[in-house]
């Protein structure tokens, strides 16, 4: 005897308006939030992105010096990664970084050994080797600085000569900053 056939049961309409609707519903989902890495201030009037500054110091190897800077940000700009490019341990230390008008590091005796993890509040009360900053990976809230603020950065280099370097050889000290800014435009 023949099995009779039986026909696919196709859901009702209703049912399969709601499967479309959530089929496309779930495409557009997607596909919006694939814009938004792509521009993450889309439909946003405040446009906030990465930004990133620095400044720099000429250094004689062998010759010791202060290190000083005082500038303005161009726009409002809220610090989260501070990094150096120092060759060895106690090359050179920060004594104080002031920005927003707040001491973020302090004066006080030079320490040494590990000072910043993920995380760590930036509140120290002794200047700081900027040996733990070699790396962009040190994160940390600093206030947020207004373009009409100004950021100071003190410190100084003891005239350390690292290994693979000569006595008066020319050095760039470069110092990095970098957080979320309000861009213009």
């Amino acid at each position: 005897m023949a099995t009779p056939m039986v026909a696919p049961l196709v859901p009702p309409p209703h049912i399969r308006r709601q499967r479309h609707f959530e089929r496309v519903n779930r495409v557009l989902t997607r596909t919006r939030e694939r814009e938004l890495l792509l521009n993450p201030n889309l439909d946003s009037e405040l446009k906030v992105e990465r930004y990133a500054m620095g400044f720099e110091f000429i250094l004689k190897v062998g010759t010791a010096c202060p290190l000083k800077v005082d500038f303005k940000s161009d726009t409002d700009f809220r610090c989260s990664v501070f990094s150096a490019n120092v060759p060895c341990p106690n090359f050179a230390r920060v004594a104080s970084f002031r920005t927003a008008n707040v001491g973020t590091i302090g004066t006080g005796a030079p320490i040494d050994g590990p000072t910043r993890a993920e995380g760590d509040p930036v509140k120290v009360t002794a200047s700081i080797d900027l040996w733990h900053f070699r790396e962009p990976k040190v994160l940390f809230d600093m206030p947020t600085v207004s373009s009409d603020q100004r950021l100071v950065f003190e410190g100084h280099y003891d005239g350390r000569i690292p290994e693979g370097y000569e006595k008066d050889e020319e050095f760039r000290l470069s110092i990095m900053l970098a957080g979320y800014a309000n861009i213009a435009g």
